[in-house]
């Protein structure tokens, strides 16, 4: 399209009503617009304007879109284009390219040329190798591969990128890692990409998977997670590895959700559920749920969810509210599962390490909470090795606890009850690694 007859057509459509839509009639016959035209108001005249969305560069994918040069000059497909005699056609340019029709490409033009054209004119190039930009003739330099430096290096109307003409751009790419020299390809490790933005690789790298500290749960998952040629750091005296059969986990919650839970529970349900998304990744760990409220009847502690992924589990937890009895025998509760009476329901895995949490806020051995004949030197007998016990109370309450300390080498592990969610994820933490120990 030359750029006289481009200014008059937005001259003309400054008149143009902006109704954009189907339409029943059209010009001065009042025919109706064809099937394949769309109505777009009408001209100065009062003449109605049917057009075919697809192709019309004055209205290209919608009304008054006008595909103009140096950005444009055709619409193909209801997408501006840069098109040209002999059939080439591209995406529409951007600012640093202009479209040459001639060519039907993308170039970036030769400021520094003297040589001045005018196709409005008819003022042609001299040099035939030349084309016209922007005014000035040049010659097209597209024997160049794509790089990342903000500039279509091989004219295809692609900045940084390569893809259809027309169509969307593919964005150029580069492999990357950012580990040690030598843990690429070893153990966990792998690399990832970063994709040119404006000229420049982007930071960072997208989709790699660097080395991180073999601790906690990471010291006993069978995997090499430091990428340093050994599973789990399992050394032998000759310098050979020899990594531990993956550690399996089943850990069981009981939750307390009576009334006085109401101004922690959300903070609860927050970090409990951060934390099984942290580790549960790990297909051998497993969590399951135990309801502790009965209102008064010792034998309605409840399963309400077996062990599973923790997809499930956070799902489950997350329908959680304090809005239970008045009871909660935790300590009842705690010695059911730790002596093997809900094994059967929740599904515990004969080789796995036995992990018990009892998160509440008040005191189990008084206001009618405890179960007749149950209490902490009976609850603690039942920790035995490849057991943890832990405890999120508060500190008042901890001391209804301590004796399962001299029961295993593994021992119950109080932390305190609290409203900030990030404070208790922060001593989930510090549970999960006694296991690994």
């Amino acid at each position: 399209m030359q750029k006289s007859a481009s200014l008059l057509l937005i001259g003309l459509l400054s008149f143009v009503s902006a109704a954009c839509g189907p339409k029943v009639v059209s010009d001065e016959d009042d025919e109706p617009c064809s099937a394949y035209e769309t109505y777009c108001g009408t001209d100065q005249e009062g003449a109605d304007i049917c057009v075919d969305l697809n192709s019309n560069a004055a209205h290209c994918g919608s009304c008054f879109n006008d595909c103009r040069e140096p950005e444009a000059n055709a619409c193909v497909g209801g997408l501006c284009a840069c098109t040209g005699g002999n059939g080439n056609v591209s995406d529409a340019c951007d600012g640093s390219t202009a479209c040459v029709a001639e060519t039907g490409q993308c170039i970036l033009p030769d400021y520094g040329t003297t040589e001045e054209c005018d196709p409005i004119e008819g003022i042609d190039c001299v040099d035939e190798r030349k084309v016209c930009a922007d005014n000035f003739c040049t010659i097209p330099d597209c024997d160049h591969p794509e790089i990342c430096d903000g500039l279509d290096n091989d004219c295809n109307g692609h900045l940084d990128g390569n893809g259809p003409t027309p169509g969307r751009n593919t964005l150029l790419t580069q492999a990357c890692y950012t580990g040690p020299v030598g843990t690429e390809g070893a153990g966990i490790c792998h690399g990832g990409t970063q994709t040119c933005f404006n000229g420049v690789f982007a930071q960072g790298c997208q989709g790699e998977q660097a080395p991180v500290s073999e601790e906690g749960f990471l010291r006993c998952d069978g995997l090499d997670n430091d990428c340093d040629t050994c599973a789990d750091d399992v050394w032998n005296d000759e310098g050979a590895c020899e990594p531990l059969p993956p550690l399996k986990a089943d850990i069981v919650f009981i939750i307390d959700r009576s009334g006085s839970m109401s101004g922690t529970i959300t903070a609860v349900i927050s970090a409990v559920q951060s934390w099984a998304t942290s580790i549960g990744t790990n297909p051998n760990i497993r969590f399951a749920l135990i309801d502790p409220t009965n209102d008064n009847d010792p034998d309605g502690i409840s399963m309400t969810l077996p062990l599973s992924n923790f997809l499930t589990f956070n799902a489950a937890i997350g329908l959680i509210s304090a809005d239970g009895s008045a009871t909660e025998p935790m300590h009842h509760a705690a010695q059911l599962v730790l002596s093997g009476a809900f094994d059967a329901t929740l599904g515990f895995a004969p080789d796995s390490i036995r992990i018990v949490i009892a998160i509440h806020d008040e005191p189990t051995t008084s206001g009618g909470n405890d179960v007749v004949g149950v209490t902490e030197t009976t609850v603690c007998g039942f920790v035995a090795p490849n057991t943890v016990l832990a405890v999120i109370t508060y500190p008042d309450f901890f001391a209804e606890w301590d004796a399962c300390t001299s029961s295993t080498d593994m021992p119950a592990t109080a932390m305190p009850l609290t409203s900030d969610p990030a404070t208790m994820l922060t001593n989930l933490d510090l549970i999960i690694e006694t296991p690994c120990f």
